[in-house]
């Protein structure tokens, strides 16, 4: 057996800790952020980062929950770090994340050839700190579009991999695709789109396999999150949502955005000269290219939440920066004058935001036990806050719509609804509920609970498509079928790409004749 080399190990430790002395303002930043990110998710319970945990139970066989929508790369680092049991991989999936995240802001700060202590302290912004893990995957996206970026203006090959991985984190930043234009040289750019594709295939099977269909996850989530929106919840463009990405980095933003449009100008004074402004200005015009891809993307999803605009945090750091180094250039006094003003506004930021969160795990955890002293933990149960539910164990369904839910009581099933969740608006109808008294065996202030305890429907996995699961809905309520093809889905009035994708699904290159979907 060979020796332990104890000296190699003692020549690592010191070469780390030779790191950490030179970095202690990284190292500080990390500690204090890691802190709050670790904070934040102990006292606040995420709609979207209990699905996500879920998926990887269900993947492990501990669990009956599955979302389609959602893609997987969060629950695949969650199930990889499951040996560690279910509680600590998702503190240690946050940690993980959270140094990656610095890791990358080093490696981008490089290329980008910038200071790599100011790029990502801007890079904390306030904005930064409240969604990085709120619902999961925000930060670990804008981490992989760091090492994509890094890896284009470094001439590496491989970019294509990081930017399918942070496609895998989050299906919206597919929109950054054409950016692999930027690759190595031209006869670099088809390899790049390959890598790309070969990141994304394993998902593309594993859906086709599981239900038949390479694309029913992405699907499921343009139906949820764009198609049905658009019809029942749009919203207009919010600008201050934009100026909450920035907030009190608007006037270096600003600066940093006018100054490299200015140096774009000179490139252009009489005749064109592409080949040379690309070749000098490849960083800004990939930076400004995510910026506008971003901000295009938001203005054209239904739900305008402003967690989609996180990939601006690169180019909001980026530009902030540009501007910073100007004023340092006029004023030293007051360029160190603006570093600790931003320092302490951060910092004070941490200290408004820790106090605001409150523990609503109560009331869900209280719920699951009600069920099992009333013995019928094991019954078919729907409710508007499924996702908590099944993330404290009891296997929940979503709520019934109004025109069912008797039929569902008298087949053996049980409703809980809480009243926290705005979802379905008939739970604040006190008269429509008043005719199911006969069924209500609980409530307080925070939820109600009806269903007939003579009955027991048993409960079922909750692991269909969002689509079909629709169906199945409507079917109940109105007795007719929508069409669940995720190509229709995802290609509906693009005729061309839905013959396409039927055909790479074994349909043949034609159009589904029923075109109901509402």
């Amino acid at each position: 057996m060979k020796k332990f080399d104890w000296h190699k190990l003692s020549e690592t430790f010191y070469s780390v800790k030779e790191w950490v002395i030179k970095n202690k303002f990284l190292v500080i930043l990390f500690l204090v952020s890691t802190s709050f990110f670790i904070w934040q998710h102990y006292s606040n319970l995420s709609w979207d980062f209990s699905s996500f945990v879920m998926n990887a139970k269900y993947w492990a066989g501990a669990g009956n929950y599955y979302v389609t929508l959602w893609p997987p790369l969060m629950p695949f680092i969650i199930l990889i770090l499951s040996p560690f049991t279910w509680a600590a991989s998702e503190y240690l999936f946050i940690t993980i994340v959270s140094a990656l995240f610095m890791f990358s802001t080093i490696k981008l700060s490089a290329a980008l050839k910038v200071n790599k202590e100011l790029f990502y302290l801007l890079s904390l912004s306030p904005y930064a700190f409240y969604y990085s893990f709120l619902n999961g995957t925000e930060l670990l996206s804008l981490m992989l579009l760091n090492l994509f970026v890094s890896s284009l203006l470094t001439k590496k090959i491989y970019s294509g991999i990081y930017l399918g991985l942070a496609c895998l984190a989050r299906y919206n930043f597919f929109i950054f695709a054409p950016l692999l234009v930027f690759s190595k040289n031209a006869k670099f750019i088809p390899v790049a789109v390959l890598l790309f594709l070969f990141t994304l295939t394993p998902w593309f099977v594993y859906n086709y396999f599981n239900s038949g269909n390479f694309f029913t996850s992405m699907a499921d989530s343009y139906a949820q999150n764009v198609k049905y929106r658009a019809i029942y919840s749009p919203q207009p463009v919010n600008f201050l949502q934009l100026f909450d990405v920035v907030s009190f980095l608007a006037p270096i933003f600003t600066l940093g955005v006018f100054l490299t449009l200015k140096n774009w100008k000179k490139y252009f004074p009489k005749k064109i000269r592409l080949l040379r402004f690309f070749s000098a200005q490849k960083a800004s015009l990939i930076i400004f290219g995510i910026m506008i891809l971003s901000i295009f993307q938001y203005s054209q999803i239904p739900n305008k939440d402003e967690r989609y605009l996180f990939p601006v945090i690169l180019p909001a750091s980026y530009f902030s920066l540009l501007g910073l180094m100007e004023l340092k250039k006029r004023s030293q006094t007051f360029y160190e004058f603006s570093v600790c003003i931003l320092v302490l506004l951060i910092a004070g930021f941490v200290m408004i935001i820790v106090p605001s969160y409150f523990n609503i795990k109560d009331r869900y955890i209280y719920s699951v036990n009600l069920l099992d002293s009333l013995k019928i933990q094991n019954c078919r149960t729907l409710s508007n806050a499924w996702a908590f539910l099944d993330y404290f164990g009891k296997t929940t369904e979503v709520y019934p719509r109004k025109e069912v839910l008797r039929n569902s009581l008298d087949s053996g099933n049980y409703v809980l609804f809480f009243y926290s969740t705005p979802e379905p608006t008939y739970v604040f109808n006190k008269t429509f509920l008043g005719e199911f008294s006969n069924y209500r065996i609980f409530e307080n202030d925070q939820f109600i609970l009806f269903g007939n305890t003579s009955k027991c429907n048993p409960e079922r996995k909750v692991d269909q498509p969002f689509i079909k699961s629709l169906n199945e809905s409507i079917f109940d309520a109105y007795n007719y079928s929508i069409n669940t093809n995720p190509c229709f889905y995802l290609f509906d009035g693009r005729d061309f790409l839905e013959k396409s994708c039927n055909l790479i699904n074994g349909k043949g290159f034609n159009l589904d004749t029923y075109r109901a979907w509402q």
